[in-house]
């Protein structure tokens, strides 16, 4: 049986009005209570588990994510990517230094590099286009952040790495 487009026309046009009817007469049955506004949830959904390309706080980064954004003078923000997309670099290693009081800039520093170099030099040190940076908490929020952040990076500054670091 061949159906034309006109004869198809006709049949929409009889049949829209018996459609939206079992729509309306669906909705008559189905009565929809307004729905209660969203609320913040008690738990908060962990960093880690945020798709890529999300925004998070450095400090929230879990190891082994691939990051975007490093290369700033103050790094708070950054986005998440996969580690087999171009990125800035990789969260490698993350501890926290010793308490006490502000030891300075300074001695953080030496601190955040001694502690890095340790942590990271092995897993790196086969690859030629791979070096660390890291990442030190400001004095004006410490003691609450003591939290260093071990990162490989790309030898050449502000260049991509396009693949995950291996372990």
């Amino acid at each position: 049986m061949l159906v034309t487009s006109g004869a198809l026309a006709v049949l929409a046009v009889l049949l829209a009005p018996i459609m939206l009817g079992a729509i309306e007469l669906s909705a008559g049955l189905h009565p929809r209570a307004a729905a209660p506004a969203p609320q913040p949830s008690a738990v908060p959904v962990p960093w880690h588990t945020r798709a890529p390309g999300s925004g998070v706080p450095i400090n929230d980064v879990a190891p082994e994510q691939c990051v975007d954004g490093l290369y700033g003078s103050v790094v708070e923000l950054v986005t998440l990517l996969p580690c087999d997309a171009p990125h800035d670099g990789q969260l490698l290693s993350a501890f926290e230094l010793p308490h006490g009081d502000w030891p300075g800039p300074a001695a953080v520093n030496r601190l955040a590099e001694d502690g890095c170099e340790r942590r990271v030099r092995g897993r790196i040190a086969p690859l030629p286009d791979v070096t660390f940076m890291y990442v030190t908490p400001p004095g004006d929020s410490w003691p609450a952040d003591r939290k260093v952040l071990c990162l490989g990076v790309h030898v050449t500054d502000n260049a991509k790495l396009s693949h995950p670091i291996g372990h």
